[in-house]
């Protein structure tokens, strides 16, 4: 009760799609899906959608907001089981079939119940690992042996390599450059 609102839904679609480059292909197969084509084997077809082709167009449920507007207006205007007219996006031509919609809003104990607790869960392992880390340095004998670190610069500057631009870098493998 005390976290509702990190338990918040958005308005989600779960959704088909077949996307094409040309206004002319777009409608030509929204022509055989209008004379009873199968949807889920057009889009396999002729989608150019890397993500949705291969399982139909079907897309995860998603966010309503994390499509481009023209796609989320289209699709939330539609009842589940109803198909698009075209709708165009900078992406190109789609053909939208919304296979179900689920409105935003506070999610039940039951729904959060589980993600609740991953977050506490987490929070207390990460806490614990940050006191047992505490607890080890305080016990530990830690001592710095970190070189001093020594400049010579000359008029010239310094190199990219670090020696004096007048001198070349000392190259690994030899006496200067180990």
């Amino acid at each position: 009760n005390e976290n509702k609102a990190l338990f918040v839904t958005k308005d989600q679609v779960l959704a088909a799609h077949i996307l094409v480059q040309k206004e002319e292909d777009a409608k030509r197969i929204l022509t055989e899906i209008k004379g009873g084509a199968d949807f889920a084997t057009l889009a396999k077809k002729y989608s150019i959608d890397p993500g949705s082709k291969d399982n139909g167009g079907k897309m995860p449920w998603t966010d309503k907001d994390k499509f481009v507007p023209e796609f989320a207006e289209a699709c939330w205007k539609l009842n589940p089981g109803q198909i698009s007219e075209l709708v165009k996006t900078d992406y190109g031509y789609h053909i939208i079939k919304l296979i179900d919609k689920r409105p935003g809003g506070q999610m039940t104990f039951a729904e959060a119940k589980s993600e609740a607790k991953e977050q506490l869960l987490s929070k207390m392992k990460q806490d614990n690992y940050s006191k047992l880390i505490e607890k080890l340095k305080k016990k530990a004998d830690i001592k710095k042996y970190l070189p001093e670190e020594k400049t010579t610069q000359t008029p010239g500057g310094v190199s990219p390599g670090g020696a004096p631009s007048s001198q070349p870098p000392a190259q690994p493998g030899t006496e200067t450059g180990k």
